[in-house]
């Protein structure tokens, strides 16, 4: 078909782009890199080139129509502050609700939060970028670009110095060399970032937790953190770097679960969402993507922010000046300044111009809080979706048309096969069933997540509109923009450790070594944990059938009875990262067990033995050759059935 195009062809394919652009049209500069590339393929399979005047018209074109459909104006693209990086950190570990597989995913999510607050990094330079799996245009995979480990042990390094006091300081060294073009452009960069005073946006601990969940430290002394951080600089300025096992390498470590070995690198699109969802649980009335966290590292470079205030402390650090541009286009990886200016650059402005030109006295505060925008923030925004909504986007016309679909896939298998379950894999409508229900599913979050994003801007407008009309109210009351919230509570103790820390002194004190060591090691144990996703009403906790009237519960195995009770979980009862109140928990009806159960028997890998989870038959290795093998010795021993009634 491209051997014999011409030029009306081209035309009519790139107004075609332009007028079918879901959101914004593409803009001219973008069509003309996707004609580069369709002369590339036509020179590849033809071995000649386009005709001049055909690329000369084609362009042009492009060009004119280009021009009445772009943009009139950017976006606007919001920057935080250092106390809105600080603010969400705190908030990961004290009152974020959202449940990860696994506590060490959240650890992770704190780290790379702190490696993007820090670097200024695009999101493809830390995390797998899910475009690395798809084809370019010539035919040669993009995986030997993307699907390499961007952050391995072998990069990033634990140093140990002193500092001007004499005081021993730790400090984190990391190495990024894959960025945005991939091998077209290397760009090897090096960070060093020391200790903070705030353990929970402190890159040393975060690395020292997640390296103690990996023993990744060369000495076996190095197992707890109390021994980690009693290590001293040696004498005459000299610098140690804490050596990582020569195993451990080429380990990622932002991996997807917690297995050492197999685990594989968590995905930027994991990331993203979590970041995402962070800054919506907290109320900003912008989404908060990582791109969020480059604009505020580059305005600080660029000196548009000129101190940062944490909390009650107001902790001044004059960063104005400290950046050239040189500096910040190499830590932006920028060839020149016209790209900052153009996307990055902050579009308020931070200078009191009033008080400059008056001859008064400037109010930088007073600015900077103006322009805050974590001022606004509001837990409160996240409304739920009415049942009007959902109604309204249940009749939407390409709803009902993938609704139709999909029931009518699913109608043809169970009239074949009886049900949709027994419709074997190779079977083609199986394929099509699954692709109609994704695309069904898909377009439904599409439009609720729009809707919920139009609630939240109501929301501020409204919430705006109503403080004003009722400081013109009859009560002399002031209004409070803000109600009371309920505090999360979390069954973890590492992370209510971690919650109490949150704004606390300075932990690099030498007389706070042992508070120091203690959060560490709490956010190292962190990483073993696993926090379930609950109901909101709280659970029914009951006693064991083996247990005494009032037992006193231990998190020992000895301390679990060979006997359970039939409505407990006997995977969540061997399962050493819940609480313990998780792990006996007792289920209201047999039912209800047997849909929590098959989620655990589907994780199950399929294998000839199955061991038993519960803790006294592990300490026995007590294994069964099936899983119905597993189901008849879970009723024979501990009395309960693996199944649903």
């Amino acid at each position: 078909m491209l051997r014999k195009a011409e030029a009306a062809q081209l035309k009519a394919f790139f107004l075609w782009m332009i007028e079918n652009a879901e959101r914004t049209a593409p803009q001219a500069g973008t069509l003309k890199q996707y004609f580069r590339i369709l002369k590339m393929i036509y020179k590849r399979d033809t071995g000649a080139v386009l005709d001049e005047e055909l690329v000369a018209d084609v362009n042009a074109f492009i060009q004119y129509y280009a021009e009445g459909k772009k943009e009139t104006s950017h976006r606007p693209k919001p920057v935080p502050s250092g106390a809105d990086f600080v603010n969400m950190l705190h908030f990961l570990y004290s009152a974020d609700t959202t449940t990860y597989p696994d506590e060490r995913q959240r650890v992770q999510q704190g780290f790379l939060m702190i490696i993007h607050a820090f670097s200024g990094l695009r999101p493809s330079s830390t995390t797998q970028s899910s475009k690395g799996r798809r084809k370019g245009a010539s035919g040669n995979s993009a995986e030997e670009v993307e699907d390499v480990v961007k952050l391995r042990y072998r990069d990033v390094a634990l140093l140990i110095s002193e500092d001007e006091q004499g005081r021993t300081r730790f400090a984190v060294q990391a190495t990024f060399q894959y960025f945005k073009g991939g091998n077209r452009r290397p760009q090897r960069k090096t960070f060093t970032w020391p200790d903070q005073a705030d353990i929970l946006t402190c890159p040393v601990a975060h690395l020292a937790a997640l390296a103690l969940h990996d023993e990744a430290f060369r000495s076996s002394s190095l197992k707890s953190a109390s021994n980690l951080l009693s290590l001293t600089a040696p004498s005459g300025g000299e610098m140690i770097n804490v050596a990582w096992r020569d195993d451990i390498l080429d380990v990622p470590i932002l991996r997807a679960s917690s297995d050492v070995l197999s685990g594989a690198e968590v995905q930027g699109a994991a990331t993203a969402k979590r970041l995402r969802s962070l800054g919506e649980k907290m109320g900003y009335p912008e989404t908060v993507t990582w791109y969020w966290l480059r604009r505020l590292v580059l305005n600080a470079v660029d000196g548009s922010y000129a101190s940062v205030s944490l909390r009650e402390e107001h902790i001044t650090n004059l960063i104005a000046g400290s950046g050239s541009e040189e500096v910040r286009n190499q830590v932006a990886g920028h060839l020149d300044s016209r790209t900052y200016r153009n996307n990055y650059q902050d579009q308020r402005i931070t200078l009191d111009v009033a008080s400059l030109v008056r001859g008064q006295a400037t109010e930088e505060a007073l600015i900077r809080k103006l322009n805050d925008i974590g001022t606004n923030a509001d837990p409160d925004a996240n409304v739920a979706l009415p049942p009007e909504a959902l109604e309204h986007i249940a009749s939407l016309p390409d709803v009902i048309s993938l609704q139709a679909e999909h029931r009518r896939l699913a109608r043809t298998l169970q009239d074949k096969y009886g049900s949709i379950t027994k419709a074997p894999t190779f079977e083609g409508l199986v394929g099509d069933y699954t692709q109609a229900k994704t695309a069904y599913r898909t377009r439904k979050e599409f439009h609720k997540t729009r809707m919920r994003s139009q609630l939240r801007q109501d929301f501020f407008t409204q919430k705006n509109a109503a403080f004003v009309e009722a400081q013109f109210g009859a009560g002399d009351a002031q209004p409070t923009t803000r109600a009371e919230r309920k505090v999360p509570t979390h069954s973890i103790p590492e992370r209510l450790t971690l919650a109490s820390l949150a704004g606390s002194r300075d932990v690099r004190d030498p007389n706070l070594q042992a508070e120091r060591a203690a959060a560490v090691q709490a956010m190292a144990d962190l990483c073993s944990r696993l926090e379930l996703k609950r109901k909101p009403f709280p659970s029914k906790i009951r006693k064991c059938e083996e247990s005494s009237p009032d037992p006193v519960l231990s998190e020992t195995d000895a301390e679990f009875p060979r006997k359970c009770h039939r409505l407990q979980c006997l995977f969540c009862i061997g399962d050493e990262r819940l609480h313990l109140k998780e792990r006996t928990r007792i289920f209201s009806q047999q039912y209800t067990l047997g849909r929590h159960v098959e989620n655990h028997i589907k994780a199950l890998k399929v294998r000839s033995k199955i061991s038993c989870p519960h803790p006294r038959c592990k300490t026995t290795s007590t294994t069964l050759d099936s899983l119905q093998h597993l189901k008849n010795h879970a009723q024979r021993e501990h009395g309960i059935r693996l199944q649903c009634q």
